[in-house]
């Protein structure tokens, strides 16, 4: 079994400024990661990544 894992940056935005206990949000910078199965095409799960 064969596995390939990528990653992607996205920025989301904000339409408001959203307000936390750490400050003021405007945008914030996530991941999406990918896994698929080499050995069967189309075969994929995708997830975002928390930190």
């Amino acid at each position: 079994m064969s596995f390939e894992v990528n990653y992607i940056k996205h920025r989301l935005d904000f339409i408001f400024e959203a307000g936390t206990s750490r400050g003021v949000l405007t945008h914030k910078d996530t991941y999406f990661i990918r896994i698929a199965d080499q050995q069967k095409p189309g075969v994929q799960g995708w997830g975002n990544v928390l930190y």
